[in-house]
């Protein structure tokens, strides 16, 4: 039997255009669960640091020592950028809190598993931000997280500079 008549081609492209879409659909959302959300954060670029400048004393800089502190800050934004949100979160959070914390402590404060903790804290090190130290000074808490002093700051302590910000204007910022 000749079905040649039964299924015009306008039909068939019809019926095969349904059937590949399906598949087209199903492909794209297997894409966007592996989207790396981090290419799509916002940066806010800072144009002045004048605020900052006032919180941590800092009163007479020329013009070109003011853009070359914007310059860097902006730069630390790029960088921040590269951090997933649980991690600019945990990142906040520790530097933030300026003590050395367990993360036993961290765990109960920010109520994520200390398995989340360990594996963010993991992305922190590679990236140069924090880390877990497994062997710390015998005052410190068992699996003390410490943020890295950091010298590609030109010198500048600016962790210590963000807190007092932070402080002075309570804001808080993940």
């Amino acid at each position: 039997m000749n079905s040649r008549g039964k299924y015009p081609a306008p039909m068939l492209r019809k019926m095969k255009k349904k059937h590949e879409d399906r598949f087209r659909q199903a492909a794209a959302y297997i894409e966007a669960q592996f989207t790396d959300h981090t290419r799509a954060a916002t940066v806010h670029y800072a144009t002045t640091l004048d605020a900052l400048h006032a919180a941590i004393g800092v009163d007479k800089l020329t013009p070109d020592e003011k853009h070359d502190d914007v310059a860097m800050v902006n730069t630390i934004a790029d960088r921040l950028a590269e951090l997933t949100r649980p991690a600019r979160s945990l990142l906040s959070f520790l530097v933030q809190a300026d003590a050395v914390l367990g993360i036993a402590e961290v765990s109960r404060r920010t109520r994520r598993s200390q398995s989340e903790i360990s594996s963010t804290m993991e992305e922190l090190d590679r990236l140069g931000y924090a880390y877990l130290e497994h062997e710390p000074d015998e005052d410190e808490p068992r699996g003390a997280l410490k943020v890295y002093d950091h010298d590609s700051f030109d010198g500048w302590p600016f962790w210590d500079g963000l807190r007092t910000f932070l402080d002075e204007h309570h804001t808080l910022t993940t």
